[in-house]
């Protein structure tokens, strides 16, 4: 319970700056939500690469789920609009 106090403090009137361009790591059988915790199982070496360029740069990633999650290749038109910055 404290814990939470203090999250919803340190974040009350804060506004959160996303860069306008951010790394995409693709989700397959999986949508997150804002606010949420969840663990990413990654596998894919486009993943990975990701994930590597996440940890170097600002440490933003936007994770959008897959249209259809059989596709290995991932192209835009296979993924949703609408995603979660974490």
């Amino acid at each position: 319970m404290a814990q939470k106090q203090k999250l919803e403090n340190r974040n009350r009137g804060a506004k959160a700056v996303i860069p306008d361009k951010l790394p995409v790591m693709p989700l397959r059988d999986v949508v997150l939500f804002p606010g949420t915790v969840y663990p990413l199982l990654v596998g894919r070496a486009s993943s990975l690469k990701v994930i590597e360029e996440v940890l170097e740069g600002d440490k933003l990633i936007l994770l959008l789920a897959q249209k259809d999650a059989s596709r290995e290749e991932v192209a835009p038109d296979n993924l949703y609009r609408v995603g979660v910055v974490g």
